[in-house]
């Protein structure tokens, strides 16, 4: 499988197809429900403009994917950008090994992997 679900690393740059494939891998590889589809803006400006609160309307109110999606957005377009991702959310700093945590650890190793192959 191709690290870049999309067309294009950079989320500005997406179309409606973009978007389908970009939520549909991040809800494999992160183990979360796929918000409902007519529920998706059109294009990745739409998509970068949601806030953690449309996420979680966007994702039928699991409030774990709508965190997921918010800061796979976030990291994705600051990467694009090089910019240095978002500090990590309060969850990924937990000590244990939470499900926030393997989030921040997976997104971490993607964008390792996004650079190699750049």
């Amino acid at each position: 499988m191709s690290v870049s679900p999309t067309n294009s690393d950079d989320p500005e740059q997406w179309q409606q197809g973009d978007v389908v494939r970009c939520v549909r891998w991040v809800s494999r590889t992160f183990s979360v429900p796929a918000p409902r589809r007519h529920l998706l803006p059109p294009c990745g400006p739409a998509l970068l403009a949601l806030t953690e609160d449309n996420w979680l309307q966007v994702c039928g109110g699991n409030s774990q994917a709508a965190r997921i999606f918010h800061a796979y957005m976030q990291h994705t377009h600051a990467t694009a950008k090089g910019r240095p991702p978002p500090p990590p959310l309060p969850e990924h700093q937990a000590p244990s090994n939470t499900v926030p945590e393997q989030l921040f650890l997976k997104t971490q190793k993607i964008l390792q992997l996004r650079k190699k192959i750049s």
